[in-house]
């Protein structure tokens, strides 16, 4: 396995929140209920789903009695209804720190309606390498292969025997269907190694799952030893401060 030095030297969040130009639904769903369908979606500004991201959504005039928790699902979307006429704040967690986004204004219309949002985020690490696992899927698969376990159970050791990093695993797939698709099948990937590693007994705390879909190939689509090596899992190591 080779090592690859990045020099990325702070760990930091940036969001953006915007509205979808069509985010409103205007089909009635039940009239004079009152209520609005808040769909968020949490990305990084090459659109790529932040998963697993936890979100915290309040009411700005009744913080005690309105305030919810939500984890983004594979896609980087997570769902919830809020009242209408009420303008709400959310925090968004993600690798060790958060940002605030406030003023999220509902409309008060007569009539159920679903909205969506969108925020855009960047985290960045320090990493301190990258280490490409030996550990490759089969096409349009994520499980995991019995002969890789052993490339797997490696990984776990070196976790066990620094309790300080905190790892990102960075799945990647070849060009084979669709960009939506290739999305979810990544981080399907990158949840599939999480889990095995969080069943051996490493906390969860420490491992981000993320997938990149097609975006970040090694070796051209075009053929079918290109694709194998694209369909692969990197570790991306961070070490956490104490």
């Amino acid at each position: 396995m080779k090592k690859i030095t990045v020099l990325f030297l702070f760990v930091s969040l940036i969001c953006v929140g915007y509205i979808e130009e069509d985010s409103i639904n205007d089909s009635i769903l039940d009239i004079t209920t009152g209520k609005c369908t808040l769909i968020i979606k949490v990305s990084d500004f090459d659109s790529i789903p932040e998963a697993n991201a936890k979100l915290v959504i309040w009411n700005v005039d009744d913080s005690l009695g309105f305030s919810k928790e939500l984890i983004s699902d594979i896609d980087g979307k997570s769902e919830i209804t809020v009242d209408q006429g009420q303008e709400y704040n959310i925090k968004i967690f993600k690798a060790d720190t958060f940002y605030v986004f406030k003023q999220i204004k509902i409309p008060d219309l007569n009539y159920d309606f679903t909205m969506n949002y969108n925020f855009q985020i960047e985290v960045l690490y320090s990493y301190l390498d990258i280490i490409e696992l030996d550990l490759h899927f089969a096409s349009n698969s994520a499980e995991i292969r019995e002969r890789d376990k052993e490339e797997l159970d490696r990984l776990y050791e070196r976790l066990s025997n620094n309790s300080l990093t905190q790892i990102e695993l960075a799945s990647h797939t070849d060009s084979i269907g669709s960009d939506e698709s290739n999305m979810r099948l990544s981080q399907r990937r990158s949840n599939s190694v999480k889990k095995y590693l969080v069943e051996k007994g490493i906390d969860e705390n420490r491992i981000i799952a993320k997938g990149y879909g097609e975006k970040e190939p090694k070796e051209s689509n075009k053929y079918p030893e290109g694709r194998a090596i694209n369909r692969r899992t990197e570790v991306r190591s961070v070490i956490k401060n104490k």
